[in-house]
């Protein structure tokens, strides 16, 4: 994964992209505490934007543009995460 630059020029209204960052990662980390208890996988379904906020969040990188249906892992340990990579077919 290459590090992009994230600074682009946003649309009228939109919201901006440290706090799509920071929102996406607040609900993967709200999934995952409730998944502890059932040790178990969760699936969370988003638009690219919003999956490379989460990705940026997590890792530090920012992932190039995502194709529709992407698809990433992600591994969390003790709250954080751990690995995060593009899923392969």
């Amino acid at each position: 994964m290459e590090e992009l630059p994230c600074q682009y020029e946003l649309a009228p209204g939109a919201e901006p992209h440290d706090l799509v960052t920071q929102r996406m990662h607040r609900a993967v980390r709200h999934a995952l505490e409730g998944e502890v208890q059932r040790d178990g996988a969760i699936l969370i379904v988003t638009h690219g934007s919003a999956l490379r906020a989460f990705v940026l969040a997590a890792t530090g990188l920012m992932p190039g543009p995502l194709s529709n249906c992407a698809l990433f892992s992600a591994t969390a340990v003790a709250g954080a995460f751990v690995d995060v990579e593009p899923v392969r077919s």
